[in-house]
């Protein structure tokens, strides 16, 4: 198995859970405490940004009001992956970007999900349960302590 050839559908994405631009930071945290810690924001179906945790600790350590829109908060125009992007471009592009989450777009770009570095980490684990389970266990060339007299 080759696993560029994979696509990031196959990584265990979460559903895509929109809100739109006006809904508050308020409805936002309810939203995110129950959606993985990440929710879209979208306005009539197109991904206009995605709304993290980070984006939240952000707006209440500047102790904005929680009646704010979550269009002013969120991250505008996230980087994204397509469902037939690898999962190889998926893990660099997120690396790269040191991005917990991407939302997946369809042909239509239009949000279908979400990939997760938990999500591919379960995909890696999955396509390659041999390998990782029977890895030895990490020795060390040097006692903790000193033996004998």
């Amino acid at each position: 198995m080759k696993l560029s050839l994979e696509c990031v559908d196959e990584a265990d994405p979460i559903p895509a859970r929109c809100v739109a631009p006006q809904t508050s930071l308020r409805e936002a945290l309810a939203v995110l405490e129950e959606n993985h810690g990440g929710v879209l924001v979208c306005h009539e179906g197109m991904l206009v940004g995605i709304f993290t945790e980070r984006d939240a600790l952000r707006a209440l350590a500047d102790e904005g009001p929680l009646d704010t829109p979550v269009g002013r908060l969120m991250t505008v125009s996230p980087v994204t992956a397509r469902t037939s992007t690898s999962i190889a471009a998926a893990v660099r592009k997120m690396a790269v970007g040191g991005y917990r989450r991407m939302p997946i777009l369809d042909n239509q770009n239009r949000p279908v999900g979400v990939v997760t570095t938990a999500g591919l980490v379960h995909y890696l684990v999955e396509q390659f349960a041999r390998t990782i389970y029977n890895l030895p266990p990490t020795s060390t060339a040097a006692a903790p302590e000193q033996e004998g007299a």
